[in-house]
């Protein structure tokens, strides 16, 4: 457990405690975290999608899912909830001192796909554990309130805070890195030097020259046998 469990933003004037209510932010070291949950009742069995969105003050930074040649990925724990898959938007590359890795300044916006088994108490929490860096490194953590309330189906909050919160959680989802090429696109003879990840396209004849880039899944320098990527495409 972290010593000090208070941090005050002098910036926002506030102080907030490691046990948020609904929609609260919970301050870290650096970092403000907070949990989006828009749903107002949940039918057992559902699968679910939260979102844990961080806030970091300026030159600080958290990990992607591979943080590179060092740092650790935001990790996180339920006590009711199964986690069957958390969504990475696309990092930055950030390289000082000949050390690269991916990360994340100002903020990002995590979501978690969940399931909720049948016969699970209300409310569960959900923990969180992150690494903040600028020079010096971090680690953070809090603990939320996760009330889902049981109904026959699943339903969303009606309040202006909720509709956000959602439209938030679409919004990333639909601008995630794909695990592999769209249609028209084909990818092949991925392979790894000691400075790139390498990649070679195929275009159908119609198809506008993207601008591509690769996030290596894994680390390839401990010459894995299978190199993991995901791909970005922007038009240009």
């Amino acid at each position: 457990m972290l010593q000090n469990r208070f941090l005050t933003f002098l910036a926002a004037g506030l102080i907030t405690a490691l046990s948020p209510g609904i929609g609260d932010p919970v301050a870290g070291p650096h970092t403000l975290v907070r949990l989006l949950n828009p749903y107002a009742t949940v039918a057992e069995g559902s699968e679910l999608t939260l979102a844990v969105h961080f806030a970091m003050e300026p030159d600080w930074h958290i990990y992607w899912v591979n943080p590179g040649e060092s740092g650790m990925a935001p990790r996180f724990t339920t006590d009711t909830l199964i986690l069957e898959k958390i969504e990475w938007p696309a990092p930055e590359r950030y390289t000082v001192a000949g050390i690269t890795n991916f990360v994340y300044h100002k903020k990002v916006l995590l979501p978690l796909r969940l399931r909720l088994p049948p016969g699970t108490k209300n409310p569960g929490h959900l923990e969180v554990e992150y690494l903040v860096c600028k020079i010096e490194c971090i680690p953070g953590e809090a603990r939320f309130r996760v009330d889902l309330p049981r109904g026959s189906a699943t339903t969303f909050r009606d309040s202006p805070d909720a509709r956000a919160d959602r439209k938030a959680i679409e919004e990333t989802l639909r601008h995630l890195p794909l695990p592999q090429a769209p249609p028209e696109i084909k990818v092949d003879r991925i392979t790894y030097s000691s400075t790139a990840l390498i990649f070679r396209l195929h275009l159908n004849n119609n198809t506008a020259l993207p601008q591509p880039d690769a996030l290596p899944l894994n680390d390839a320098l401990t010459l894995k046998p299978r190199i993991e990527a995901l791909f970005l495409f922007k038009s240009i």
